[in-house]
């Protein structure tokens, strides 16, 4: 056998040993170390996914957001034309009908028109199921 063969097989057989070896060192020595460290990867990795998925929920949430504000800054926020009592009571009664139906008794306490908005103050009586009342409050 040539010494060049006989030199790289040993350098071979030295090198298996030493990579075998710290393998095994490294295995025995730090195995809880590397269990305990994955764990935590899992976990993090579980509380990052869950993160995104908050941040992508908020990012609908923004744009429902910015598209209610938009609608309620650039849109007119009278509810009729002209202000008389009639039209309220039509609108009233419009609201009280279908799911929404209550027997209820309106009456005008007040009514001011200031030069951006207007206050109409109300007194409803009346009673209903709980559910129509509450979906009347809802389209009020």
């Amino acid at each position: 056998m040539k010494y060049s063969v006989r030199n790289t097989l040993i350098l071979l057989f030295t090198l298996a040993i030493m990579v075998g070896g710290g393998w095994f060192y490294v295995h025995n020595k730090f195995s809880e170390d590397i269990e305990l460290n994955a764990n935590r990867i899992e976990n993090l990795e579980r509380e990052y996914r869950q993160i995104e998925s908050t941040a992508n929920m908020f990012a609908i949430a923004q744009a429902n957001y910015n598209e209610a504000l938009y609608v309620r800054l650039n849109h007119p926020k009278e509810l009729f034309r002209d202000h008389s009592s009639s039209n309220f009571y039509d609108y009233l009664q419009e609201l009280n009908r279908g799911i929404s139906f209550t027997e209820l008794n309106y009456s005008l306490n007040d009514s001011t028109r200031n030069q951006d908005h207007g206050i109409v103050s109300v007194n409803i009586q009346g009673e209903g199921r709980y559910e129509n009342l509450v979906n009347f409050i809802y389209r009020l």
